[in-house]
């Protein structure tokens, strides 16, 4: 490449520091970068190398001609400060790479870049010195491009079987997303990936119990690292919404009559999951109780009295039912009681 003066629509300048006339390119490289799966590209980082002649000194005045070459006095303090600082504007125009690297030949980062690299300086003779630049670009280079957001997510699914052949399976995912800034003074966050949180961790499964759920957030917070354990608990499943459960009954008899008259107790104990309403443990608790009732009920000539107390903490449901019923010989009529709920929705036998 000649060392001669570029046309005015060539321009070279980052971070405010214009680069001389006589700049020249001496590496353009464009590496894909492939997401974790390596079916798609999601980045390209380009590699920049420039080189240039200045002279070191402010005691020269005007340019100087070294064999073929304009050299123009710098500050080389001032150079090296803005050459050093990332995330600076690049402006690289009039050398056929316009639509690579953006409108008006201004890239769009999304690495907290551009990152620049190794600034060696070389004296040439006398006051002249030969300056080499590089700098590191990440730029999405597809025709649907986009800046900001997802730039990536992945995640890998194991399985393990127990003995009894029930499935403990392990989503191990992370998301990333592009990293943005302002400027080179601006060391605020954009954006960060723990507000994707919610959209990558993966829903409750049916016949399933969640034993954990871990977060790891970057440095840069830019990509958010996930493990979420599900562990197969059969039909006997909590219910949406719920992370334990565990129910029992009992029937007993009392009395002179205890040949006819039963007494029947269900006693729950419900967790709830965060975020959810008690109202599922209450839900999973009556349709407990109507299974049972239901199976009581189909006894020819037999009444109930159902009588429900409840107790209540925080997340947490402790439910007790308890029905007398008894054989009669002749027609039978049912009895009903009522309670209020703590959450002031009364639960009645015709609810039961």
């Amino acid at each position: 490449m000649s060392m001669m003066d570029l046309p005015t629509f060539m321009v070279t300048s980052y971070n405010g520091y214009n680069f001389p006339s006589n700049v020249e390119t001496i590496a353009f490289q464009l590496v894909p970068q492939y997401d974790s799966a390596r079916r798609t590209v999601t980045f390209v980082d380009v590699h920049l190398g420039l080189r240039w002649y200045y002279v070191c000194g402010a005691a020269v005045q005007g340019p100087v001609t070294v064999p073929g070459i304009v050299v123009v006095p710098l500050n080389s303090k001032d150079m090296v400060a803005r050459l050093s600082a990332p995330a600076g504007v690049l402006k690289y125009t009039g050398r056929g790479l316009d639509e690579i690297l953006g409108p008006s030949g201004t890239p769009r980062e999304i690495d907290y870049g551009p990152q620049p690299g190794d600034l060696t300086l070389e004296p040439f003779g006398g006051l002249v010195m030969r300056a080499t630049w590089r700098v590191k670009l990440s730029l999405p280079v597809c025709s649907d491009a986009v800046f900001k957001g997802v730039r990536e997510w992945n995640y890998s699914v194991g399985f393990d079987i127990d003995k009894n052949g029930n499935t403990t399976i392990t989503t191990d995912g992370f998301i990333k997303i592009a990293a943005n800034r302002s400027g080179t003074g601006d060391r605020s966050v954009v954006d960060s990936a723990d507000a994707f949180r919610e959209s990558v961790t993966p829903p409750f499964r049916d016949g399933f119990r969640r034993l954990a759920q871990t977060y790891n957030l970057s440095e840069a917070k830019d990509k958010l690292k996930y493990v979420c354990v599900d562990q197969q608990i059969g039909p006997n499943a909590p219910g949406p919404g719920l992370t334990d459960a565990r129910a029992s009954q009992s029937i007993t008899s009392e009395g002179p009559a205890r040949l006819f008259t039963w007494i029947h107790t269900i006693t729950g104990d419900y967790t709830v999951a965060a975020g959810q309403s008690v109202q599922r443990a209450w839900d999973a608790f009556f349709n407990k109780v109507k299974d049972s009732l239901s199976v009581i009920r189909t006894i020819p000539g037999v009444g109930i009295i159902p009588h429900t107390f409840y107790s209540v903490r925080s997340g947490h449901v402790r439910a007790k039912s308890t029905s007398s019923f008894a054989n009669v010989l002749s027609s039978c009529e049912s009895y009903f009681s009522t309670s209020s709920r703590p959450d002031g929705v009364v639960a009645s036998g015709a609810e039961l």
